[in-house]
């Protein structure tokens, strides 16, 4: 009967024994799945961070790109200086074109307008801003619309800063226009490029 109890009893000791928790089995998780996707995460936000630096930094240029840049010399007191002069041109022609032209013809060229005394004999047809000779255009055709006539102009070389950022870039950067319906106005870079008599010297006086 000993003999039976002990191999009874002796599976179950070791039943007991063997029973561990199963969380004492089980291997501890990996945190390397965790740490990976937190890596990519911040390669992502780094990324964007990156790239929208970079797009406004390309940018920055391009919110100056309608003001006035002077270059080389030019400054605020030379435009206002050209605008000035033009003024006083755009005041003489059209003098002349309502007491000699019939309110129709403007005169062939503008020395005429010192001959009979609507500018001084001293005045000066060279452009402030250009250091040349006045481009005068007086054939307006009879179907222009006169506010976009380029009737006289004192254009502005120069350079400027390259808006995708390294070097410069040289050209047409602004120019003092008198239209046809006797207004003076100042034309910044982008608005020169929209008038072809300002990029075809050949076509005016």
């Amino acid at each position: 009967m000993q003999g039976y109890a002990w191999d009874v009893q002796e599976p179950r000791e070791l039943k007991v024994v063997s029973e561990v928790p199963l969380e004492a089995k089980q291997p501890q998780r990996s945190q390397w799945p965790l740490v990976a996707l937190l890596a990519l995460l911040a390669a992502g936000l780094g990324a964007g961070l990156w790239l929208t630096y970079a797009v406004t930094k390309e940018q920055e240029p391009r919110q100056w790109a309608h003001e006035p840049v002077f270059e080389e010399g030019v400054s605020v007191a030379d435009k206002e200086a050209a605008l000035r002069k033009m003024n006083e041109i755009s005041r003489a022609v059209f003098q002349y074109r309502d007491q000699m032209g019939g309110g129709q013809r403007f005169p062939q060229a503008l020395d005429e307008l010192m001959e009979i005394d609507l500018l001084p004999g001293d005045f000066s047809f060279q452009g402030t801003l250009s250091h040349r000779p006045i481009i005068y255009r007086p054939e307006m055709p009879a179907a222009q619309d006169p506010a976009l006539w380029v009737l006289a102009h004192d254009r502005l070389y120069g350079r400027r800063a390259n808006p995708r950022g390294y070097g410069y870039r040289q050209g047409m950067i602004g120019a003092v226009v008198l239209f046809g319906d006797g207004k003076v106005r100042w034309l910044d870079e982008k608005e020169v490029s929209q008038f072809g008599a300002l990029n075809d010297p050949m076509a005016a006086r």
